[in-house]
């Protein structure tokens, strides 16, 4: 069996901004295990504003301790194994996301099952999808937002936070014009409680399905003045990055956990997250981390299995990258997306060469 461990560099086809962050590109590290003719693939991408590892962190480990995974990930359970190993060694989230990746593909190949069928007893043959619209763009938005309903969108996912003024007023024509789409907004942590309190309010006449992350200064308390004094459901994102009473206590306040297996790292900790917002009567929306096409595909398994049933998921995101190691995949078909066709992942190996962003490491 060999490991290795290639870091990439993928840009964006155009610049995305978000409250605190524009990005022009996506780098990560992809790991692939090969033993004979089979190949499995992960994807450790940390994600700038939101993860704190970077990749160079885990290019460090992989150096010193690459042998040992390939080792853990040899043995007949790398799953138990892996959860074991986390706990004597901080490694972090989205390195955790990558082995767990390639563990759970390897036993559910030895055990002669599905990937899902080794995750879930019951997942989702179809995931729907939401689509993203760009409030910053000066094309026409309202020809972007025909393009996705001819496509079988019905939800549409708009961030905010950046010119209240600009979105109220396209946020309000597209609800005019769309009274039956579903529309989630992002605000990215972007407001003050004054000012969330303020633009939620001018928010409510336009049916919103919920807003993300409205406060710059997340806690239990505020979030519970929030919910009394707005109508708008309230999502958590980035305030849900590890399963620990911290995140625990914010539950209660929202309505839906938006969850990033990226940046919150072991399926453990991912299931773990899930089954909080259960007992919270709070629903989950999972979603990619702009990652490649690897880690998209084994974040819409996650979400067959995890995501609410009746909320869009948010996986659609491969058209934003310019290049990629599995373009447009997974497939998204009439607004969703099929999970039984997810694996097995299949990657052409110069692509490995053509977006390298250093050299391999192999174990």
């Amino acid at each position: 069996m060999k490991l290795n461990c290639f870091p990439y560099k993928l840009p964006f086809k155009s610049p995305l901004k978000a409250s605190h962050k524009t990005y022009q590109y996506r780098k990560g590290l992809i790991y692939s295990l090969s033993e004979g003719d089979k190949k499995w693939y992960g994807e450790a991408a940390p994600l700038p504003g939101f993860s704190a590892e970077t990749t160079a962190d885990i290019l460090d480990l992989a150096e010193k301790h690459g042998s040992h995974w390939k080792e853990l990930l040899s043995e007949d359970k790398p799953v138990a194994l892996l959860s074991d190993y986390y706990l004597k060694a901080d490694l972090p989230p989205s390195l955790k996301f990558a082995l767990d990746s390639l563990a759970y593909q390897l036993e559910a190949h030895h055990e002669q099952k599905s990937v899902a069928d080794r995750l879930f007893n019951n997942s989702a043959p179809e995931v729907a999808v939401n689509g993203v619209i760009s409030l910053l763009q000066d094309e026409d938005i309202f020809e972007d937002i025909k393009k996705l309903i001819r496509q079988g969108f019905g939800t549409l996912k708009c961030k905010i936070g950046l010119n209240q003024e600009r979105e109220l007023k396209l946020l309000s024509a597209i609800r005019k014009q769309y009274p039956e789409l579903n529309i989630r907004l992002d605000a990215n942590r972007a407001w003050t409680f004054e000012e969330a309190c303020s633009n939620l309010s001018a928010l409510e006449p336009l049916d919103i399905e919920y807003c993300e992350e409205p406060l710059a200064k997340p806690s239990p308390r505020r979030y519970s003045e929030l919910q009394q004094r707005t109508d708008i459901a309230l999502a958590l994102d980035e305030s849900l990055t590890a399963a620990d009473k911290k995140n625990e206590a914010l539950l209660p306040y929202c309505s839906v956990s938006i969850l990033k297996p990226m940046v919150i790292g072991s399926f453990q900790d991912i299931f773990q997250l899930s089954e909080q917002a259960s007992r919270f009567n709070t629903k989950v929306v999972i979603t990619t981390s702009l990652e490649s096409g690897i880690g998209r595909t084994i974040t819409a398994l996650l979400a067959s299995g995890l995501g609410s049933p009746d909320l869009a998921q948010g996986l659609n995101t491969a058209s934003l990258l310019e290049n990629d190691f599995l373009p447009n995949k997974p497939v998204v078909e009439k607004g969703s997306i099929a999970s039984g066709r997810l694996f097995p992942i299949a990657v052409e190996s110069h692509k490995f060469n053509q977006f390298s962003n250093g050299p391999t490491i192999s174990a």
